[in-house]
Order: C-alpha cells, then structure tokens, then sequence
C-alpha cells in the first residue's frame, strides 16, 4: 500500500482546498513529482542558500509539523550528513502550520538553512521519492522517504554510529526558565515529563486510535512520581484531567502563552519522560533523556537507541479471553498490524494496561535511572530471538524489503520489555 505519509498528505491538500481526492490527482501528483518541473522548483529554491565554499546537501522535511519527524529527521541530518557538508539546506512546510514548533530550528547551527515552501509537489516529492542521493545543480539533493530515513539512521545505530545529542540554544533557555519561574516550577527540583494522548488528539485521523490511551489511567502514577520527589510536568493534548492536584503538578497545555520552546527546553531538562509512543518521545531522545513507553504496539519498528524500555499493549482475539504471548503477536499468521483498521480487520483488541500496572513500569523506570537496574541478559536474549523472526519475516516481504523497511526495533540490542508486562500477562513470554 501507499506510504501512511503520503496518504496523510493528500488528505491535508484535500482539506486545504475543500474538495475530495481523485484516482486521477493521486495519479497526477505520482507523475509530477518526478518531473523537470518539480526539480527545477526545488533548485529554485536551494540557489540561494549554496555555499559557495563547500559542499551543499538539501533535503526536503514533509512533516515540519508533526515533531516526531521534524526533530527526528534534523537529527538525522546533523548525525550523518552534517559532518560531510558545509551547509544544509531544508525544505519545509510553512512554519504557521498548525503543530509546527518552529523552535526546533534554533537547536542548530548557521551550517542549516530552512526554506518554507507550500508548493504541495515538492513536499509529496519528499513523501515519494526515494532515490537517495541525487546531483542537483551545484548541491546535492537528499531524496529518502520519512521512514527511509529512519530506518537507515536506525540501521547505522546498531552498526555504531553515535546519535547526535541535540541542545536547547541560549535563547531557548533564558525564555523557558523565565517562564518556569513565573508559573512557580522549582527549577532545582528533578521533573519527568508526562506525555499521553486520547482519540481526539487529531480531528478525522482513525488510524492511530490504537496507540491512545486513557488518561485517568496515569494518575496513580503521577502521584508515585510526587512522591518520589519528582514534579511532573504535562505536555500534548490540552483539556486531559488525569485525577491529580499537587503544588508540583503542572499542565503545560495549559499555559497558552508560552511557545514552543518551552517544550524543546523541558525535553532537554527532565530527568526522565513517561511517554506514549510517538513524537514528543523523540524530542527526549534527541536530547539525550530516556523515556518509558507506554501502552505500544507490538510490531515496533522504532529503535530505542537510549536502551529504553516499553510497556505493550495486551492482544487478544475479540471471541477470547487469552492473551497472545509476545511470540503469537509476532506469528505469520497475523497481519502486520500497524493501523487500526488492519486491527479489526484481523479480528483482535488491544487491551491498555490498567494503573497497577502502569505504576509498577514507572517505579522500574525509575530504578532504572536512579541505580542503572536493567533486565537480565537471559530475558534480553528472549526478546531478540523472538523480534528476529518478525524482522526475518519482514525480510521476505517485498511491500516492505522492496522500500527497505524490514526492520524492527526490539531484535536488536538496544530496548526492553518493562518487567510489569510480565506481571500483567504471565503467559507474554511463552
């Protein structure tokens, strides 16, 4: 099937311009973006910015406004590319976009140069096209799919390299802790930011309904953090009540007047996070904090390059009772399930965990960064045997091999299942 970005995309251009797609616009846009037309707009655009004393890359960022990728892919960018070019040039979507947090900009330095663009091709040439490396005119123009990139930054992780650790500007500081000291946050005192999301987080978007959550769930777990000397401080989706009301307590979303780089600031500061799986998560990664996972799905193709650990979700068939083990969830007799469409259609639930267990992965979050506790080699050992044979399995399949997707995440040596899962379902290591 298509490339969730690119289906995402012509949804967005659907509802800019208020009119339903076409087979024929789908066909239009898949011929246009490999056009001269299409090349000679994006070279218009990058002429300005060649540095005429070393070598230029450019690269089209299609997703400026959802930070799991804007964050994700500059980092990206600063760890492989940067040490080999003199000046990068990014194209973006416009900076006013809803979402967009335009601060993220400022964690890098003038070798960048960021040109905001709303020519829809050249974004769904970013989407599309994955020819690598290609010689525009007098620069290079870096042509990888988003989950290409990810993918092949993930690939050289394993292999060694070493991510780039990505820094809030003194500017970003000096607002943020102006902020925090108006709003009454001890800045001597450790946080954990607290990231969950509901069904609603994006209008019309059904898709990840399955990686939601119930917020109510996590204020248990607030209340242990409290406890254990931590504030909290919740960021995301604004109007969540968890059920929590302490002095050291803080909802973020809230403070509407205060900008994005409150959130890059904050990522960069925390001690830990407590996070659902998506893009807030990599913004504490990319600043070198690790963060606890909660409420995942199974087919996993992320990469916890920080050793962080995950919590699943619980699979069940919707006629049973029984759990899946971790090995049936990862059996070829299941579909690859990344949406929740491919989820009903197979027939199963995810079943969220409740706030026991919520409680007892974040009191071994915290062990785990307070005294360095980690699982056992033998269990470690378990998990990678049983992820290698969805990656061995992936492999085999051309929709993903033919893009060079097949990879997942946990059959390798970085990223753990939290004990609680266990507890939770006894039979998940079967």
């Amino acid at each position: 099937g298509d490339n969730m970005c690119f289906r995402l995309g012509l949804m967005d251009y659907s509802r800019q311009r208020h009119r339903p797609m076409s087979e024929e616009f789908v066909t239009r846009v898949r011929t246009a973006v490999h056009s001269p037309e299409t090349m000679r707009a994006i070279e218009h655009l990058i002429a300005p910015h060649v540095d005429a004393n070393g070598p230029t890359l450019a690269y089209i960022l299609p997703q400026t406004s959802r930070i799991g990728h804007f964050i994700t892919e500059m980092q990206i960018l600063e760890t492989l590319f940067r040490p080999h070019y003199a000046r990068i040039v990014v194209i973006t979507e416009p900076m006013a976009k809803p979402g967009t947090n335009p601060w993220i900009r400022h964690l890098f330095d003038d070798a960048y140069r960021f040109v905001e663009t709303d020519q829809q091709v050249i974004h769904f040439a970013g989407v599309l096209r994955d020819d690598g490396i290609v010689a525009g005119n007098n620069f290079d123009l870096l042509l990888w799919k988003p989950a290409r990139i990810h993918v092949e930054f993930f690939r050289r992780l394993v292999q060694g390299v070493t991510p780039a650790r990505l820094s809030p500007s003194p500017e970003i500081i000096a607002r943020a802790e102006a902020d925090l000291h108006r709003r009454g946050v001890d800045l001597d005192m450790p946080l954990v930011l607290l990231h969950v999301r509901t069904g609603d987080y994006l209008a019309n978007l059904t898709h990840n309904r399955h990686r939601t959550t119930t917020p109510a769930l996590y204020g248990q777990a607030v209340s242990q953090l409290l406890s254990a000397g931590y504030q909290v401080i919740r960021i995301g989706e604004p109007g969540l009540d968890i059920g929590v009301a302490d002095r050291h307590y803080h909802d973020r979303p809230a403070w509407t007047d205060s900008e994005g780089y409150l959130d890059l600031y904050l990522a960069a500061r925390c001690a830990f996070a407590v996070m659902q799986d998506s893009g807030p998560v990599w913004a504490v990664n990319a600043m070198g904090r690790k963060a606890i996972r909660l409420n995942c799905v199974h087919v996993y193709g992320n990469y916890n390059y920080l050793d962080d650990p995950n919590l699943f979700k619980r699979y069940r068939r919707r006629d049973s009772a029984e759990f899946l083990t971790y090995r049936e969830a990862m059996a070829a007799n299941l579909p690859l399930l990344t949406t929740q469409a491919q989820i009903d259609d197979a027939g199963l639930e995810m079943v969220e965990h409740d706030s026991e267990t919520i409680v007892a992965a974040v009191a071994e979050m915290i062990a785990h960064v307070e005294h360095g506790t980690t699982p056992s080699s033998a269990l470690r050992l378990r998990q990678r045997q049983i992820a290698m044979t969805l990656e061995n399995r992936m492999r085999r399949m051309p929709a993903w091999a033919d893009r060079h997707l097949d990879f997942y995440g946990m059959a390798h040596n970085k990223g753990w299942v939290s004990s609680a899962m266990q507890t939770a379902q006894p039979n998940f290591w079967e």
